[in-house]
């Protein structure tokens, strides 16, 4: 993807309403970090709630719906993600590597499931 600076704005607001996911505990246990035109999803282990977690699955379920928001809210928008699961085996924290091309269709069940992932939140944005 191209880095202008209204395709990062769009990146960025895609992130936001990604983030509004549900997760274990409301914990939000993701990291995101953009880097060369494209997105990494690792799991954030300070924000696993170990307690109620031990193995980490639940925190892996909830970083999996984050990065399945962020794939509808950009295909709302005509970008297609290509998702790279597990990138880097040195490092199991890096769970998703994410770039995106220019879809030639947005229909209405791509803009219809976006309005969904964000219609119980208060001054979400409309696609």
């Amino acid at each position: 993807m191209p880095q202008t600076m209204s395709e990062l704005e769009l990146v960025k607001e895609a992130v936001l309403l990604a983030c509004r996911a549900p997760s274990v505990h409301n914990s939000q246990p993701w990291r995101w970090v953009s880097e060369g035109g494209g997105l990494h999803l690792y799991v954030d282990r300070t924000r696993w709630v170990h307690n109620t977690d031990h193995s980490g699955r639940e925190a892996l379920i909830s970083c999996g719906a984050v990065l399945d928001h962020l794939r509808v809210a950009m295909a709302a928008t005509g970008w297609q993600a290509h998702i790279k699961r597990f990138p880097n085996s040195d490092n199991i924290d890096h769970l998703a590597s994410v770039e995106f091309t220019l879809r030639e269709l947005v229909t209405d069940v791509d803009r219809n499931r976006a309005e969904a992932g964000s219609s119980a939140n208060a001054g979400s944005r409309r696609w």
